[in-house]
C-alpha cells in the first residue's frame, strides 16, 4: 500500500479517474469501501491519503483529483460543506496551489478532473487547471 495508513494510493486514484470518467462524485466512503474497508475504520486516515492521491495524480500532469470526493449526502451536486471545503483548500495550499476564491476554485478542480480522466493525453499542471505558487 502507498499513501496515508492502510488505504491505497493507486486503488484511490483508479476509484477517482472511473467516478470521474462518468462525471460522477465520490462519498469518502466509497474510497474506503474501494479500499477494503469501512469509512468509520479510516476516517482519520483520510486527509493524509488524499493528499498523497493528489500527488500521484499531479505526477500524471492531474489536478486535485480529490475535489470530487465529498460527503455522501453530496454526491448529487458535489457541493462541499464550509469544514470539508476549508480541509480542500488547506490540503492543495500544502500541495502549493493558490486561488481567490476557493468555492470557484472548487469547481475549476472538480472540473478539471472531468477532464483529466477522460483524455487520453492528460493535461499539464500550467494547462489552466490552476496557479501553483513558486
Amino acid at each position: 500500500m502507498s499513501g496515508g495508513g492502510p488505504l491505497d494510493t493507486e486503488t484511490t486514484l483508479a476509484l477517482i479517474r472511473t467516478a470521474a470518467q462518468a462525471r460522477r462524485f465520490l462519498a469518502y466512503a466509497d474510497v474506503a469501501f474501494a479500499n477494503g474497508d469501512e469509512w468509520t475504520r479510516v476516517r482519520r486516515h483520510m486527509r493524509v491519503h488524499l493528499i498523497a492521491v493528489c500527488r500521484a495524480a499531479i505526477r500524471e500532469g492531474g489536478p486535485l483529483v480529490s475535489s470530487i470526493v465529498v460527503n455522501r449526502h453530496h454526491v448529487g451536486t458535489g457541493a462541499m460543506e464550509p469544514e470539508t471545503l476549508a480541509g480542500f483548500l488547506a490540503a492543495a495550499r500544502d500541495l502549493g496551489f493558490a486561488w481567490d476564491d476557493g468555492p470557484a476554485f472548487l469547481r475549476e478542480q472538480q472540473a478539471a478532473t472531468f477532464r483529466w480522466a477522460t483524455q487520453s493525453e492528460r493535461p499539464s499542471q500550467s494547462g489552466g487547471l490552476a496557479q501553483r505558487s513558486p
